[in-house]
């Protein structure tokens, strides 16, 4: 007698619900998840962040209770077929392959490969035992069944690779070239024995090796004009691939430092942006399994195999099927098979596709119209004076292209000291408001700034001991060139977060001081800079932890001192001045002549009238050098913090909508101002000549 399957009844509407919702997460994935790395407002992640971690989950429940209720009792009019449920268990399998524009949420997603190895191999003997269940009682759904079976089965191995690829470990082994043992010395050494043992006249000859710098790159070296788009999508990619973990050999770094030296400020930072765009695609997304060629081919595979299902689906009687589950069927069909090519036309308007068009000599018809819609694509970085990006600022729907165009936030998160001090009673306690912060939009005159200093200091680093010396700096340099000497005990005779302290309050001192400044760019560089270096090292997920040293104490025994001191001196009773303004004019009022230190002691950290002092020696500077000197320090202690943190911290950065530091970090790289480079130049090779 064959044996009747069927659901049981009270849990056939938890399937129904839990495989729509599943399919709802996977899109909802695919279509938002983008967005995390462009836009990190807690109303973006938080729901990304729900999907990613229920979305296995919701697979793996369904999935469990489509296995736990197959039974031999009998079932009424509400259950759904078994031969359908155990169709939609096939589609639980491609859900688990995961959404193609997201793999991991975070770095440590990426070592988990081994356990979704695992769960692959559960959870396809779990269907494969469904499977052969519901054929004993002559399904007809068996072929469809199948085919869905094998498209998941190749997804979920989709995910694994790119978890695999993914992981720390991995990655950089990736990024490796491939090992070069040199000339064979031994064997000529063997030779050159020989001969001179024969009396034969020979010598060994060092011949240079040809320069192997790009011709795209060399065009450039003597007149450089703005790039176009897919030209920044080139070298972009041509840089990634000769990261290799950026530990350059010479000619790499002569290479990369003489093509940004002579790039203007905006091509340097939108090559750089796509770069570490390259990087996380990597890192998070499918991105290098499907862009290569047997990644492709399989989702194809994958794609005909789904397109076989529906087609199966739609020719095979459905009598004994519910209206209902019918139409799941066809839901969970189409969903799949529209987020495939969803897939299709991401990978074939992504940046690779655009650098092997870019790449081609003699472009066929297809090349030509594909190189056209590409550049629309690329249309990510309007002209800064054209009317059309004044214009699209102030529309929404100009903004939101801005948004969905950009890999990354633009925005610069901010801490002020003084500030919180003030505000501490109404948000938080002082030791929880370390969490206190605000952003800002990351403007062309700071982009321009940092590119301009950098590349100031990259021309001077001819040799690998310049270059050095300027990577040690962390804001001394600066005061050695522009003469400010007596200033140089604020950086030396103290560990890099006490430095970040005081010049932090001294800023924010001297920022109080005046409304109008005859520096007023500068002025207003310095501060978004000094704000943004205390957020850094006071962030929750201690990306300077290798500098930041005991920076937290300090921060807030000054802190427990700002607080005391304006409650002494009952800040905010004037309302004609505001009360950050009355707050800073306090503090530079105190008389500072005897150094704190001498009257309280060493236990506490605070330097909060150690920073006075130093806004006092800042101001005697006057006016027209002051914001100068201040604004340029920043940068330099930027520029230290960023070559200080490794590249772990970076990458994390990726998935949080980017960071400023991340991209000095990556332009001091390519300037020739990082320390990991190879010193030996390795442009020769050995020849043995004989006879005279």
């Amino acid at each position: 007698m064959d044996t009747i399957v069927i659901i049981r009844r009270d849990l056939t509407w938890h399937v129904r619900a839990m495989v729509l919702f599943s399919l709802f997460l996977q899109t909802f994935l695919f279509l938002f998840a983008p967005l995390r790395r462009r836009v990190a407002k807690a109303y973006i992640v938080v729901p990304i962040s729900f999907a990613f971690l229920n979305v296995d989950v919701v697979a793996y429940l369904a999935m469990t209770v489509i296995s736990s209720t197959v039974g031999n009792t009998s079932g009424g009019s509400s259950s759904a077929s078994p031969e359908l449920v155990g169709f939609w268990a096939t589609f639980l399998l491609v859900h688990l392959g995961g959404a193609d524009t997201i793999t991991a949420f975070s770095l440590t997603d990426n070592e988990l490969w081994h356990r979704h190895l695992l769960q692959l191999v559960s959870q396809s003997a779990t269907i494969a035992y469904l499977f052969f269940v519901t054929l004993s009682s002559k399904n007809k759904l068996w072929l469809p069944t199948l085919l869905v079976f094998v498209a998941g089965f190749i997804k979920y191995t989709e995910r694994i690779r790119s978890l695999y690829l993914g992981s720390w470990r991995n990655f950089q082994d990736s990024l490796l070239t491939e090992p070069d043992p040199g000339p064979d010395y031994a064997t000529l050494m063997d030779i050159y024995s020989s001969k001179k043992e024969a009396k034969l006249p020979s010598r060994i000859v060092m011949i240079p090796e040809p320069e192997r710098v790009p011709k795209k790159i060399k065009e450039y070296e003597d007149e450089p004009t703005p790039l176009n788009d897919l030209e920044v999508v080139q070298y972009a990619y041509h840089f990634f691939q000769t990261f290799n973990g950026l530990v350059f050999c010479f000619d790499e770094r002569a290479q990369s430092r003489t093509f940004f030296l002579n790039r203007t400020a905006r091509d340097a930072f939108k090559v750089v942006e796509l770069e570490l765009n390259f990087f996380y695609e990597i890192l998070y997304t499918k991105a290098k399994v499907l862009r290569g060629r047997y990644g492709f081919l399989l989702r194809f595979a994958s794609f005909v195999l789904t397109v076989a299902a529906i087609v199966h689906f739609y020719l095979i009687d459905k009598q004994g099927f519910q209206k209902m589950d019918l139409r799941i069927t066809y839901i969970l069909l189409l969903g799949a098979i529209a987020l495939d090519i969803s897939s299709f036309l991401k990978v074939g308007f992504s940046d690779q596709i655009a650098v092997a068009l870019t790449q081609s000599n003699n472009p066929s018809l297809v090349v030509r119209i594909l190189r056209k819609s590409l550049n629309v694509n690329r249309e990510r970085w309007p002209d800064e004076n054209s009317n059309s990006t004044q214009h699209c600022t102030t529309c929404s729907f100009g903004r939101f292209m801005q948004v969905m165009h950009r890999t990354w936030s633009e925005s610069i998160y901010q801490r002020n000291l003084i500030r919180y001090c003030l505000k501490r009673g109404k948000f938080f306690g002082h030791k929880k408001g370390s969490k206190y912060y605000f952003w800002v939009k990351f403007t062309n005159d700071l982009r321009d700034f940092i590119f301009e200093e950098l590349k100031m200091k990259s021309k001077l680093a001819d040799d690998i001991e310049t270059a050095k010396e300027i990577h040690q700096a962390r804001g001394d340099w600066v005061l050695r060139v522009e003469g400010c000497t007596d200033l140089l005990h604020w950086i030396n005779d103290n560990d890099f977060d006490e430095s970040l302290l005081l010049w932090h309050i001294a800023t924010e001192l001297c920022f109080a001081r005046e409304d109008i400044s005859m520096n007023k760019d500068f002025r207003g560089l310095s501060k978004i800079l000094s704000d943004y270096m205390l957020y850094l090292l006071l962030v929750p997920y201690k990306m300077m932890s290798a500098v930041a040293r005991i920076g937290q104490i300090r921060f807030q025994d000054t802190c427990a001192e700002a607080i005391n001191f304006f409650r002494e001196r009952k800040i905010g009773q004037s309302k004609k001045v505001p009360l950050h303004i009355q707050a800073c004019r306090s503090i530079l009022n105190v008389n500072v002549t005897v150094k704190p230190a001498i009257v309280k002691g060493d236990r506490s950290k605070s330097v909060l009238f150690d920073a006075c002092m130093l806004a006092k020696e800042l101001e005697e500077l006057g006016e027209g050098k002051k914001w100068v000197i201040i604004s340029k320090v920043w940068v330099e202690m930027l520029s230290y913090a960023a070559s200080r943190c490794t590249a772990l911290a970076h990458a994390q950065q990726l998935c949080r909508g980017g960071q400023l530091i991340t991209f000095v970090w990556l332009l001091m790289s390519h300037l020739g101002l990082e320390n990991q480079v190879q010193i030996s130049e390795g442009h020769e090779r050995a020849r043995l000549f004989v006879g005279k």
